[in-house]
């Protein structure tokens, strides 16, 4: 399962139908310390996130060590994005999404 931690509906729609029937569920609880819990319960194989929520992907990871993390980009994000993926996410999802950037970040993570 791929946990996806996103502002907009459209933009979870958008990456499901990129996705090629991977299993992704969108995240809407309280983003800290709910999200540390469902990562540690659910062991998911990867989390998408907007650094909008977080950049540092670490205190995540502590529940759920082999989950990987893939930051989203959307224009003006450079320097979050770069910073993330210096503390540990493994890639980046640029917006507007290309489908075939989703299915290799996915693919890598699963």
């Amino acid at each position: 399962m791929i946990l996806v931690v996103c502002r907009s509906e459209g933009f979870f729609s958008a990456l499901r139908e990129f996705a090629n029937g991977m299993e992704l569920e969108r995240f809407e609880g309280e983003v800290h310390e709910t999200l540390k819990e469902r990562i540690a319960s659910d062991r998911p194989a990867a989390v998408v996130y907007e650094p909008f929520f977080f950049v540092d992907p670490a205190p995540y990871r502590l529940g759920s060590p082999s989950t990987r993390f893939i930051v989203v980009g959307s224009p003006g994000d450079e320097d979050r994005v770069e910073e993330a993926l210096s503390l540990g996410a493994v890639s980046v999802l640029h917006k507007p999404l290309i489908a075939r950037e989703v299915l290799n970040a996915l693919s890598l993570a699963v």
